[in-house]
């Protein structure tokens, strides 16, 4: 729903804003698309599709979460020489 609404709303702006020599040469523009060629097929149960799957993805994860929770839950930082009654 969200996707749709701001198509929506590009579209309207779109509409609204450009001029139709703009308009013309956007509707005149060709866009490539490649073909899927199914080599993630292929891939899987490989040692690099494996390493990735259940080695590297896990422990980027738990690296990055940890360092949230510990910026996040640790006490602030103070200055050496600062004291922290005011």
């Amino acid at each position: 729903v969200a996707i749709m609404f701001v198509q929506n709303v590009d579209e309207v702006v779109f509409d609204a804003c450009c001029s139709s020599d703009i308009k013309d040469k956007v509707a005149a523009t060709k866009y490539k698309v490649g073909e899927w060629d199914g080599r993630v097929k292929d891939k899987i149960g490989t040692v690099q599709h494996v390493y990735g799957m259940f080695i590297h993805l896990p422990l980027i994860t738990a690296i990055v979460s940890s360092l949230v929770y510990g910026i996040r839950y640790s006490p602030p930082f103070q200055c050496p020489g600062e004291s922290s009654s005011e």
